[in-house]
């Protein structure tokens, strides 16, 4: 994809970001209240939780110099280092969520 502009990928995704978040958040705040007692305890919610909020700082961060600014790396020869980093990060954030929303299932509470 090196010949597609990073404006036209940005503005294709950007609304089924948008969608995917409104359901994603509906259903985990379905899903947290229906056993509320038995997430307040585990670990692994509390790290996703942690996971999720670092998620919404790491969009703020970058907002301004990479996600609206899409025209600018378009034009530069080299995608800039911070676009990398904020790549690199957005990934490693996600996948840490995505592996302690998994880990969420098998933690039991020893009586």
């Amino acid at each position: 994809m090196r010949s597609t502009p990073v404006s036209d990928v940005v503005n294709q995704l950007r609304p089924w970001k948008r969608v995917g978040l409104v359901l994603v958040a509906g259903c985990g705040i379905m899903l947290a209240w229906s056993k509320a007692e038995f997430y307040y305890q585990n670990p692994y919610f509390w790290a996703k939780m942690t996971l999720l909020a670092l998620v919404g700082v790491h969009a703020l961060v970058f907002r301004k110099s990479v996600y609206n600014n899409t025209a600018e790396l378009d034009r530069a020869p080299v995608m800039p280092t911070n676009a990398k980093v904020a790549a690199c990060l957005s990934l490693a954030l996600w996948i840490g969520l995505i592996s302690m929303g998994r880990m969420i299932g098998y933690y039991e509470i020893k009586p």
